[in-house]
């Protein structure tokens, strides 16, 4: 053997000690111990397979590193952000509940208002229908007639209780809530 010789064998295996030491180190594995619900102890690479509450905890909260007087400071910032951020929502939602009230109040005067020309045409056509009756029916066709005028005309006034009905109850639905 030669010198030469021996130094390329120390060579190689230098950098063959090397390439074994370094191509592990590509390679990273974390395993994580944690109690099954059973009570089992179970390893696991998965760090989703950990239940949540037995995860390790890296991450440190800038909370942790406050004084008592900081962390009480923080706190009371928080209540009054809260606070803020409560009575903002109440005030937006009693706005809304006035618009809507409002939107409410002039859905019912319009409805009232159709209401009210519904009853002063059926009045016209009860009066029309009382003018036809005083003149007098002559034939038997006339009196069919104004009959099924009658009929039409209390069909009519049926449909238009029904409607009153109905305004009646949404309006002291509306009161009953606006009192509130």
């Amino acid at each position: 053997m030669t010198p030469g010789r021996n130094v390329t064998m120390f060579l190689r295996a230098g950098l063959l000690l090397i390439i074994c030491i370094w191509l592990p180190s590509l390679a990273s594995a974390e395993f994580y111990r944690y109690k099954d619900e059973n009570g089992v102890t179970r390893f696991t690479d998965n760090l989703a397979e950990v239940p949540e509450d037995q995860q390790p905890k890296s991450y440190k909260e800038p909370d942790d590193f406050l004084t008592p007087e900081q962390r009480a400071e923080k706190a009371r910032n928080e209540l009054l952000e809260d606070r803020k951020a409560r009575e903002t929502a109440q005030r937006e939602e009693e706005k809304n509940r006035k618009e809507e009230k409002k939107s409410s109040l002039k859905g019912m005067k319009k409805e009232k208002a159709a209401l009210d020309a519904e009853y002063a045409k059926i009045r016209q056509d009860e009066q029309a229908l009382v003018k036809e009756k005083e003149k007098g029916l002559a034939t038997s066709a006339a009196i069919k007639a104004q009959n099924e005028k009658m009929l039409r005309f209390k069909e009519k006034v049926a449909e238009y209780k029904e409607k009153q009905k109905a305004y009646t109850e949404k309006l002291d639905t509306f009161n009953s809530t606006k009192n509130k």
